[in-house]
C-alpha cells in the first residue's frame, strides 16, 4: 500500500518521486501477474485513473522543483556577501534543474514501455 506524502519541507520532493516509483512499480507487477495467470505475453495499457493519476503526480513533481528553484534563486541573490553560500545554491539548482529533466524524459519512458 502507499503510505501519505508527509508536509515536511525540503525531501517532500523526494517523497512524491518516491510513491510514483512505487505505483508504477505496484502496477507493473500487477500486470504481470494478471498476464502470467492468463499465460498471455506481458503487456500494460494504462487505465484512465492511471493516466489522470500520472500526470498530477508529474506536475505536482514540477511545481515543486519550480517552487523550490525559485526559492532558491531568491535565497541566492541576498547571500551576495557569502560566496561559497551561492556557488553551493547554484549547484543546487543545476542539479535540481538535471533532475527535472531527467525525471519527465524517466517519465514518458516507462508510460510508452510498460
Amino acid at each position: 500500500q502507499l503510505g501519505e506524502v508527509g508536509d515536511g519541507g525540503g525531501g517532500q520532493l523526494q517523497q512524491l518521486e518516491d510513491k510514483l516509483r512505487q505505483a508504477q512499480q505496484l502496477l507493473h507487477d500487477a500486470d504481470a501477474a494478471h498476464a502470467h495467470e492468463q499465460g498471455d505475453v506481458p503487456s500494460f495499457t494504462p487505465s484512465l485513473e492511471f493516466e489522470v493519476t500520472r500526470r498530477r503526480v508529474g506536475r505536482g513533481v514540477l511545481e515543486m522543483w519550480w517552487y523550490l528553484e525559485d526559492q532558491l534563486r531568491d535565497l541566492r541573490g541576498s547571500l551576495d556577501a557569502f560566496p561559497n553560500h551561492v556557488n553551493h545554491i547554484t549547484t543546487i539548482i543545476e542539479n535540481g534543474a538535471e533532475h527535472a529533466r531527467w525525471g519527465n524524459r524517466y517519465m514518458s519512458f516507462i508510460v510508452h514501455h510498460l
